[in-house]
């Protein structure tokens, strides 16, 4: 169930897959010298303890429910973005099919794709790999610029809210001799996560709650998996930017449902909130619905402001990687909304200030 996520960041990635010669359409590849092997290594542990309780977080420390054919891989000779022709090499958007943890470091994972091995070009150039979820058969295009990635518009169930997680990595692996060659690919989340945490006053009931969703969303971006993720990535329409900026194509809703009357567990609500993952973008035309007993309460979140050492700093924009988590305090009559803490997903910070939203 979708309820208390509270997400850290999948941090480092490191994935041993061994590399192998042709036995693979997308491979152009064609080195048999197993002394060429390249390994890669994904360790999806998260660097930030929170002072809150993690027991729901969904991909924290490995691809959800190890479901490793959620991942992709490209591999191309370093600087490129296509497979190259001489020599013929590339490994294009393959979708690994199985996860081994390591026995001494079980938050170290082995990927591979059955039937299929990879190694370095014949010339022993270093090869650029990238590790990007949840997979697309769709292939990025010819600068690792992804497919428009649309997050979903009913985040209350698990698979929806992990499907809407796009994490990815990059790292260079350069052949030294025969000893183990391995990648470390450290994957970041590239969007931005809402933590709604829902707390009544004394008195007020509030188990009536059937809906609470984000509201003037623009649900789809693309991300530019060419330009290496780090702990401060952009978001622009610029070639050095991380992230586009999100848009709403026609018939795509602006609603984004965090939780219902059927997922909805009030402990978990109060207690550890529920989570919605969203392009970043402005707070310009963003809001929350509420319904409780059938009243909705509504509010913009335009002018969403923080505690920042006694002053009131306005947000502006949700920004790549980062979790914002807002309590939303019940009373009779209104719906208080307060930002309490701005986390990203590596490292954590700030207390803010509240709104009124008026039932």
């Amino acid at each position: 169930m979708k309820t208390n996520r509270f997400w850290q960041l999948v941090a480092m990635a490191t994935v041993v897959m061994g590399l192998s010669s042709c036995g693979n359409d997308e491979n152009v590849e064609g080195n048999n010298d197993t002394s060429s092997e390249l390994k890669i290594v994904a360790s999806m542990s998260p660097i930030l303890e929170l002072n809150t309780r993690a027991a729901y977080d969904l991909q924290s420390t490995s691809i959800y429910n190890g479901d490793f054919t959620k991942v992709g891989a490209y591999i191309w000779k370093s600087g490129s973005t296509a497979a190259s022709t001489s020599p013929a090499y590339g490994y294009q958007n393959l979708q690994m099919t199985n996860g081994t943890p390591d026995p001494t470091t079980p938050t170290y994972y082995t990927l591979t794709k059955t039937g299929t091995d990879f190694y370095f070009p014949a010339d022993l150039a270093n090869v650029d790999v990238y590790l990007y979820a949840p997979w697309n058969e769709t292939a990025a295009n010819g600068t690792m610029v992804s497919p428009a990635f649309t997050v979903s518009a009913d985040q209350s169930t698990d698979a929806n809210y992990v499907a809407s997680d796009f994490i990815y990595g990059k790292a260079t692996a350069s052949y030294t001799g025969t000893d183990a060659k391995t990648a470390n690919v450290t994957m970041y989340h590239a969007l931005s996560k809402i933590i709604l945490k829902v707390v009544p006053a004394a008195g007020v009931d509030i188990s009536g709650l059937t809906e609470l969703k984000l509201t003037g969303v623009k649900r789809t971006t693309s991300i530019r998996m060419a330009n290496a993720p780090s702990t401060s990535m952009t978001v622009g329409t610029n070639a050095t930017d991380h992230v586009d900026v999100a848009s709403t194509p026609e018939g795509n809703g602006t609603d984004v449902i965090v939780t219902d009357g059927t997922n909805y567990v009030l402990a978990d609500a109060r207690d550890y909130g529920v989570a919605a993952i969203i392009p970043p973008q402005a707070l310009t035309d963003l809001g929350l619905s509420c319904t409780i007993s059938g009243k909705t309460a509504t509010k913009s979140l335009a002018n969403l402001t923080y505690d920042v050492g006694g002053d009131d700093t306005p947000i502006g924009s949700f920004l790549p990687g980062k979790v914002y988590t807002i309590t939303l305090n019940v009373k009779t009559g209104i719906l208080e909304v307060q930002l309490i803490s701005i986390y990203p997903w590596e490292s954590g910070n700030g207390v803010g200030s509240q709104l009124d939203l008026d039932f």
